[in-house]
C-alpha cells in the first residue's frame, strides 16, 4: 500500500529570484537543499523549471501581468486560488486581501478545494499574533 501523498508548500513573501551576482544571496547560496530542489541551477531569474521525482522547481513573475510593484495581497491570494487576484482587483494590492478578491480566497483556496474532496488540509502562518486572526478569517472564508 503507498503512502497518502504528502505536500509540503513554503514561500516567503518578498522573496523573489533576482539577477546572478555576488550581491543577490539566493543566486551565490548553495545549500544542498536549495541546490537540490533547483536541479544544481542558481536560484536566479535565469534558473528554469525543473520536475523532480518529489518536487517542483517553478520560477514564476509575479507581476501577473499587470503593471506596478507585486504585494502580498493579491500575490498571495493568487498562490493560494490559481486565480490572478492582481487582475481581479484591478492592480496589486497589499498587504492583507483586496475587497474584490476575498470572495475567491473563501471559495477557492488550495485548503478549501482539498478539505471539500476529502483531503486533510492546513494552514500554518509564521505571522505574529495580532494578524493572525485577520488572516485566519480571509483564508477559511469566514
Amino acid at each position: 500500500m503507498k503512502p497518502p501523498l504528502q505536500v509540503v508548500w513554503v514561500f516567503l513573501d518578498g522573496v523573489g529570484l533576482g539577477p546572478a551576482h555576488a550581491r543577490n544571496p539566493l543566486s551565490c547560496f548553495r545549500g544542498p537543499a536549495l541546490t537540490a530542489l533547483a536541479g544544481g541551477q542558481a536560484w536566479s531569474l535565469g534558473a528554469k523549471p525543473r520536475l523532480g521525482t518529489t518536487q517542483l522547481f517553478l520560477p514564476i513573475d509575479a507581476t501577473l501581468g499587470i503593471t506596478g510593484l507585486p504585494q502580498s495581497g493579491t500575490g498571495q491570494a493568487t498562490l493560494l486560488t490559481g486565480f490572478n487576484c492582481a487582475r481581479i482587483a484591478g492592480r496589486h494590492y497589499g498587504p492583507h486581501p483586496h475587497s474584490r478578491t476575498r470572495a475567491v480566497l473563501a471559495r477557492y483556496n488550495v485548503f478549501r478545494r482539498l478539505q471539500d474532496r476529502g483531503y486533510p488540509a492546513a494552514f500554518a502562518n509564521a505571522y505574529p499574533p495580532p494578524f493572525l486572526p485577520r488572516r485566519a478569517c480571509a483564508i477559511a472564508g469566514a
